[in-house]
């Protein structure tokens, strides 16, 4: 065994003493010129050599006979079944050498050198945008550059593929992108200065909307309003569609001019529809609508939420209670003060009454009371039931000041045609040229807008006349103060 060992070690001697003198005396016969190539961390390439030249004869084997100045930049492999080189970038910069020889068993050798160049991998910057958006890159770092950047450019020619646009803006070293389609692009940005340039690659991604879940609670024979806030679509003339069927215990209605739905209680159960809504753009969105209908076994008490005033020494002092009370009830309130006697709170430093509208006190503080603050609690009842409150009142001792500009919304209105009351009037607000008007009714639910009232609002919504109750205004005098409070509409 030592003796076989001791000839095939011979024979490998021999063999390599041969291969060294060849290499020494022949020409190039078929490997080819020197390769050189310039690749980026993680590129893999393969490289195969010419053997035509060898014919008749065919390759034996081929070696690397200098390891030793690869394996840092790159990554050299030999495959003696294709006679091919394959190279692959490392993460660490810098340049490679393969001398790779190609023999026939009668020692018919050829050398190459492979020249290989890794460069080092840029930094990657990510972002992920909704698609028909545009969003700006500013204060980009690339930390080889030397110097400091006077221009960018985008030397990959845009995006691939083509889902995200770039723009260049080299007034203020930024780049735009707008989302284009659903999927990523690349863009490779180079910064240049006048001591050199470096680069990243700028990888984004386009979303699609997300879907929204919208869940509302309503009682049978009510009639609420659901909005979906958050729709990522912003193109024209939106439309929407139905896609998993009706609901035999609620109809919902979608109301395009707000992407809300108005939902009517029909029986008690849960269920759920869905719809998409499109823009002009082929974009859409989807919204999933969980309504429960309830029946009304009990009635919905008022909720009366505690005040805070303040009252002026030497006047009557209007206090408009129900401005933030939940009446739940289609009718006026009944507003009584509660004295001590009955579990309720006695005036100390003035006096109180409730005022021939239903949801007013005036309290007028004594002479003396100046800087005090006094309590009351009031009870509002509806046919429903009744609640407490408690109103605190901070006495102030200011003037009484001119009320010439004061706005003056009428407590209530009944447009039954008669020409009398039948129009929502507010006196002072051609004192406010540029005042606007908003209305709400008692769920919070927006009614109206407008700017400049003309005192011509008849009680209605999209052209349907609103059920009688308490509705609640807020004027924007546009000049830098506002105004809230309620009134009733009369059938």
């Amino acid at each position: 065994m030592r003796g076989e060992f001791l000839l095939l070690s011979s024979v490998r001697i021999v063999r390599s003493l041969l291969l060294l003198t060849f290499v020494i005396s022949s020409c190039s016969l078929f490997a080819g010129n020197p390769h050189t190539a310039i690749i980026n961390e993680g590129d893999v390439v393969t490289h195969c050599l010419d053997t035509t030249a060898l014919a008749p004869d065919t390759p034996a084997y081929i070696i690397n006979n200098c390891p030793q100045s690869g394996g840092e930049s790159v990554n050299f492999t030999l495959n003696e079944n294709t006679w091919c080189v394959t190279y692959e970038g490392t993460n660490i910069g810098g340049q490679d050498t393969a001398c790779v020889i190609l023999c026939t068993n009668s020692f018919v050798c050829d050398t190459t050198f492979f020249y290989i160049t890794t460069l080092p991998s840029p930094p990657v910057v990510t972002d992920t945008i909704l698609i028909n958006t545009t969003e700006t890159l500013c204060n980009i770092n690339f930390p080889n550059l030397n110097g400091t950047a006077t221009a960018l450019d985008n030397f990959c020619g845009g995006s691939s593929p083509e889902n995200v646009e770039f723009t260049i803006d080299n007034t203020n070293l930024c780049v735009d992108y707008y989302a284009a389609a659903q999927g990523s692009g690349r863009a490779c940005i180079r910064a240049t200065s006048d001591l050199g340039s470096d680069y990243i690659y700028f990888d984004v991604v386009v979303r699609m909307p997300e879907p929204e879940f919208l869940n509302a609670e309503v009682e049978v024979g009510e009639t609420i309003e659901v909005c979906a806030e958050d729709l990522e679509i912003f193109g024209g003339n939106q439309k929407a569609k139905s896609i998993c069927g009706s609901s035999d215990f609620f109809g919902a209605e979608y109301i395009k001019s707000d992407n809300c739905f108005r939902v009517e209680g029909l029986e008690e159960g849960t269920d759920v529809v869905c719809f998409t809504v499109c823009d002009d753009l082929g974009i859409c969105d989807s919204i999933e609508l969980e309504v429960t209908v309830l029946m009304r076994n009990q009635p919905i008490l008022p909720v009366a939420n505690d005040d805070t005033f303040d009252a002026n020494i030497g006047q009557d002092n209007v206090l408009t209670i129900c401005a933030n009370d939940d009446i739940n009830a289609m009718e006026d309130p009944i507003l009584t003060i509660v004295p001590a006697s009955d579990g309720g709170i006695d005036s100390q430093w003035g006096t109180s009454e409730v005022s021939e509208n239903s949801c007013e006190i005036i309290y007028t503080p004594l002479d003396l009371a100046c800087t005090q603050t006094d309590s009351l609690m009031y009870e509002m009842c509806t046919s429903n039931g009744c609640n407490r409150a408690i109103v605190t009142i901070n006495i102030t001792c200011e003037e009484i000041q001119d009320t010439s500009d004061m706005i003056e919304v009428f407590s209530g209105f009944s447009p039954n045609g008669d020409d009398t009351n039948d129009n929502l009037e507010i006196k002072g607000l051609e004192n406010y040229p540029d005042h606007t008007l908003t209305i709400f009714n008692r769920y919070g639910s927006q009614l109206m807008e407008v700017k400049d009232y003309q005192n011509d609002w008849t009680g209605t919504w999209n052209g349907a006349d609103l059920p009688e109750g308490v509705y609640y205004y807020l004027i924007d005098t546009g000049a830098g103060s506002h105004q809230s409070g309620w009134f009733v509409l009369h059938r």
